[in-house]
């Protein structure tokens, strides 16, 4: 099965594809369309600290979350190096999506 994802990610990536996750968005950040990296938004919550100790991600895949209800929700990991992330739904919205821990 094929990632796009930085080789920081795409364990992880690869990871909640097998397990059949459904994908909201694959491609550029929309956020910064002008940077090299992937982003790929999962219908899911990420659960931040057992993911990390899971897929022993560096600290520079930053986990980071953004609700702005109106605006848009979401949260993940996004690689400093490689400008990629994992992305799922914010918290405040997870009661109606698998929890991926």
């Amino acid at each position: 099965m094929k990632t796009n994802c930085c080789e920081h990610l795409n364990k992880f990536e690869l990871d909640l594809r097998i397990q059949g996750i459904t994908t909201q968005h694959d491609g550029r950040s929309w956020w910064k369309p002008k940077e090299p990296g992937h982003w790929v938004y999962f219908n899911c919550f990420l659960e931040p600290v057992s993911l990390r100790e899971r897929f022993k991600l560096p600290k520079f895949v930053e986990y980071a979350s953004y609700d702005g209800r109106a605006a848009g929700q979401e949260a993940g990991f996004i690689c400093s190096k490689c400008h990629s992330a994992v992305m799922g739904v914010h918290e405040n919205y997870a009661s109606e999506v698998v929890h991926v821990r």
